[in-house]
């Protein structure tokens, strides 16, 4: 099984998804977009799909969720948050879904 190489160079190659719920979501520019709100699990594939996290939005009030790739996060242990590893300009251009909209990721659409 290969782990993300930036999730080995932070931590812990095993870790609880409970663990990283919550956790906060910067931007390479150190500014807080959001936090993790799911770990989802491609049963099929025994594998970690993708995190969701969520973005922008005001006091909860017009957040988009976004599903990213764990090989996507760098995860920085200490400040409990995770970088992705992309611009900002294209986190803000991805399409994201609300929390009453899940899309099915397995669908190839």
């Amino acid at each position: 099984m290969q782990t993300s190489a930036s999730v080995q160079e932070s931590g812990p190659a095993f870790m609880s998804a409970s663990t990283l719920i919550g956790d906060g979501v910067c931007n390479l520019q150190d500014e807080d977009l959001g936090k993790v709100k799911e770990i989802r699990l491609d049963i099929y594939a025994n594998k970690v799909a993708y995190a969701v996290s969520s973005l922008g939005g005001f006091l909860g009030m017009g957040q988009k969720l976004i599903g990213m790739p764990l090989a996507a996060l760098k995860l920085d242990t200490e400040h409990k948050r995770f970088t992705p590893n992309v611009e900002q300009e294209r986190l803000d251009g991805a399409p994201g879904f609300d929390k009453e909209s899940w899309p099915d990721m397995a669908c190839p659409v």
